[in-house]
């Protein structure tokens, strides 16, 4: 009998008890929209939740640095280094040249922690999980909630004459 995977934070009883308490955001409360995010990356932003939680710095960019390569490569494959793979994105619709640039600053804090040894300041932290945040919502929550929305408004169709109420 194959047993189920399980990374070893998800079998940590201190992680288990945190996730249920709660994220690191205003509310403390799990964005539904997580739930429509890939298994993979939804976990790994979880464990930066609970890192930024601890008050740690470096370990959830570098975290958000992980979530940005892992979306990438979810779309598009692993082709090659960041750039490449941002480009690539671009290229395929995924996201905008401005939102490339907007998503290579807050990856550039993740390079630092990683490479420099770099402790982003809260506000620094906070505005890096907002980008990372903002692109997984439009690259897994926006296509899909538009194709929704375009099918459910009426279509033009022939002009009809208005009635004096």
């Amino acid at each position: 009998m194959k047993r189920p995977r399980v990374t070893a934070s998800e079998s940590a009883p201190l992680f288990l008890k945190e996730m249920r308490q709660g994220l690191y955001s205003g509310t403390n409360v799990m964005p539904d929209w997580y739930g429509s995010l890939p298994p993979a990356i939804q976990k790994l932003i979880c464990e930066v939740h609970f890192a930024i939680k601890k008050e740690l710095s470096a370990l959830p960019s570098m975290g958000l640095r992980s979530v940005i390569d892992c979306v990438c490569n979810d779309l598009v494959g692993d082709k090659g280094p960041f750039a490449q793979k941002l480009q690539t994105l671009v290229e395929k619709g995924f996201i905008t040249s401005n939102n490339k640039q907007i998503v290579e600053n807050a990856l550039e804090v993740g390079h630092a922690s990683v490479h420099r040894g770099h402790f982003p300041q809260p506000n620094e932290l906070k505005l890096t999980l907002d980008i990372v945040e903002h692109m997984l919502k439009e690259v897994y929550v926006f296509g899909k909630a538009s194709e929704a929305l375009k099918d459910s408004a009426p279509k033009r169709g022939p002009s009809r004459k208005h009635r004096d109420v």
